[in-house]
């Protein structure tokens, strides 16, 4: 998993409320699982083991920046 940004949780809550999606949503979309996208919404994506095409996903769909290169 690549290095995220501080407050990466908030950004994709943020931007997937924006989007008027909910968390089944957005999994559905990015053909993850629901706990995945918590995990990431909740700040708690190393600890939860989420993986970085997770991640990329999220950053495509919503175009927002989570890694930090």
């Amino acid at each position: 998993l690549p290095y995220l940004v501080s407050g990466y949780g908030d950004r994709v809550t943020e931007a997937r409320q924006e989007e008027g999606l909910t968390v089944e949503e957005v999994a559905e979309e990015l053909g993850v699982d629901e706990s995945d996208v918590l995990a990431v919404e909740e700040g708690r994506a190393t600890r939860a083991g989420v993986g970085g095409s997770v991640i990329a996903g999220l950053e495509q769909l919503f175009d927002i920046e989570l890694a930090d290169e």
